[in-house]
């Protein structure tokens, strides 16, 4: 009789523990349900956070491209304009003319109209958009001479995209507004 009671006990408990898992199964299977949709809203979190991280090192990326085209271009021009000063068997009508042509050409991604240029011809100054034609500098080959400096900078806007507006939603005084200039300047010995 206590061989039997012993079972049933323990037969008894089985049947007990066989119930708390039972539950406790039914319990994580409710919460498993609830889990589903929290995987969406994370996504849904997380994703414009990261599109938006990923566009402004892209954009940035591109500001540094066009910086480091602009500045090459810019030194291409100042070349070209002391390789102009120096030969001096050659009057050039126009010499900032010729350059600009020069420095578009070395700088084909940027936008023409967007840059410009100042030529400090042993100081006399010209500024011209990289849009216009005709003469800008006329008569400035007077102003080459030898030990002069001739220095050729030049000014080009940084563009942030559709990033402009989604700082302007949440961020009180735009860090990425078109304010921002990228700056190239070169200066060459006229010898």
């Amino acid at each position: 009789m206590a061989l039997t009671r012993d079972l049933s006990r323990s037969a008894g408990s089985k049947r007990a523990t066989g119930r708390t898992r039972s539950r406790l199964d039914r319990a994580f299977a409710c919460l498993r349900a609830r889990q589903e949709g929290q995987s969406v809203l994370e996504v849904a979190i997380v994703l414009p956070v990261l599109m938006t991280v990923m566009m402004t090192i892209f954009y940035i990326g591109w500001s540094f491209n066009n910086k480091i085209m602009l500045t090459q271009a810019v030194g291409a021009g100042a070349q070209y304009i002391q390789a102009i000063a120096q030969n001096t068997a050659t009057t050039v009508a126009d010499p900032c003319l010729l350059t600009t042509g020069v420095l578009l050409n070395a700088a084909p991604n940027l936008a023409p109209a967007s840059i410009n240029i100042t030529y400090n011809l042993n100081g006399s100054q010209y500024t011209i958009n990289g849009a216009a034609t005709g003469a800008e500098c006329s008569g400035a080959s007077s102003n080459f001479v030898l030990g002069g400096t001739v220095t050729v900078s030049a000014t080009y806007p940084c563009n942030f995209g559709p990033l402009n507006g989604l700082a302007n939603l949440f961020i009180s005084g735009n860090p990425f507004s078109n304010s921002c200039l990228i700056q190239a300047k070169s200066d060459q010995l006229v010898y």
